[in-house]
């Protein structure tokens, strides 16, 4: 969806225009969700009687996209991916990034879970949107 942003911005947005938002960071966490995991990924061990475990290693390549609780998260949160929106290009959202993750507890990881957050900047007062329902997660 952002490439179609982009898109706009550059066919219309004036040399001294302003995007709303303008800045935007993808943050990320580790997770422990044991009956998430075998819901998703072991339920193709016996999908109606049959098996189709050989399917397994192709539906952990997909994302999937959930909402997860709090007590889930087990590891603190940090930064993978901080873009000005006025100047990024689609190019550089094919993107790498190196993180830690600080263990917060003594469990497994399952997954990864990631957000983004969006800043209205040059609005007074400057807003923060977040797709985290969780306050504090992203510090």
């Amino acid at each position: 969806m952002l490439d179609t942003v982009l898109f706009a911005r550059d066919k219309w947005l004036k040399e001294d225009g302003v995007m709303f938002p303008d800045r935007a960071v993808m943050w990320m966490a580790a997770i422990e969700d044991e009956e998430y995991k075998n819901d998703k990924i072991g339920y193709w061990d016996d999908v109606y009687g049959v098996n189709m475990s050989s399917i397994k290693k192709w539906a952990m390549l997909e994302p999937l996209v959930d909402v997860c609780g709090k007590n889930l998260i087990n590891t603190d949160s940090c930064p993978i991916l901080d873009i000005n929106l006025k100047t990024v290009t689609v190019k550089e959202l094919d993107f790498a990034s190196e993180y830690t993750l600080n263990v917060k507890r003594n469990d497994k990881v399952h997954g990864y879970v990631a957000w983004f957050d969006v800043f209205f900047s040059y609005s007074n007062p400057p807003i923060k949107l977040s797709t985290s329902n969780f306050k504090g997660l992203d510090s």
